[in-house]
């Protein structure tokens, strides 16, 4: 198990998706999780999503929406 201080976390108010793909890039796990401020799940954003959400906007990039791409019922164990 990972520590949470060791996963690419961004709470809800701060989402924005050039931080999305940063998070990516930095830790190199494919995934961001994002919570509220209380440090609640809300929903997870993969590599996949982002790729889905560039395909689905590629004729204007500045259309994507990191909410669109969240995941709010991941699997979790």
């Amino acid at each position: 198990m990972v520590p949470i201080n060791y996963l690419p976390v961004i709470e809800l108010q701060h989402l924005d998706f050039k931080r999305v793909i940063q998070l990516i890039e930095d830790y190199k796990y494919g995934f961001v999780l994002v919570t509220d401020t209380d440090g609640k799940l809300e929903g997870v954003i993969t590599n996949a999503d982002v790729r889905r959400g560039l395909l689905r906007h590629f004729n204007n990039l500045n259309e994507v929406n990191p909410f669109n791409l969240l995941n709010k019922n991941p699997v979790v164990i």
